[in-house]
């Protein structure tokens, strides 16, 4: 009879060490991208839409682009689901599955999540008449959708 004994606590090591260094971040990831022809990133549109803001225009005019957050009105309104991945966890202390495969799955997650609070849940304040009728569209962030699929997610690795 032969016996095998696989000593696994150098991937165990290994699969911690990655865990403690590892994170998702969520959200326009980068922010080269041209706003549809324009000279703005979407990562600027982006920060337009969750912060507001109050500009005056080059002919005076003051223009007030009301706060229509969806990255932290999402969070807001799905962390308790965000943050259910306990069992994906247990595999990976189980070595089952790998740390990338575990922050691929939160930030697919959670892509999904913010994409379809902007697109369902961001309503207030709603779009003002002219708005609507020169987009044809009363969904405040939703134009060409190109803000909706700059959502993306990225593993980073300290």
């Amino acid at each position: 009879m032969k016996i095998h004994d696989e000593n696994i606590v150098p991937k165990y090591l290994k699969m911690l060490d990655e865990l403690s260094r590892t994170h998702v971040e969520i959200g326009i990831i980068g922010d080269g991208d041209k706003y549809k022809g324009t000279d703005i990133t979407v990562l600027g549109v982006a920060n337009i839409h969750e912060f507001g803001l109050n500009v005056v225009d080059k002919n005076g005019r003051k223009i007030n682009i009301p706060e229509r957050s969806f990255i932290r009105s999402s969070y807001d309104a799905n962390k308790q689901r965000i943050f259910e991945f306990d069992k994906e966890l247990e595999r990976v202390l189980g070595l089952e599955l790998s740390v990338d495969g575990f922050f691929n799955l939160i930030g697919e997650f959670a892509v999904g999540v913010i994409q379809n609070h902007l697109t369902s849940q961001v309503k207030s304040p709603p779009l003002a008449e002219s708005t609507i009728k020169a987009k044809g569209s009363s969904n405040p962030l939703i134009d060409t959708g190109q803000l909706r699929r700059s959502i993306d997610y990225k593993i980073v690795r300290s």
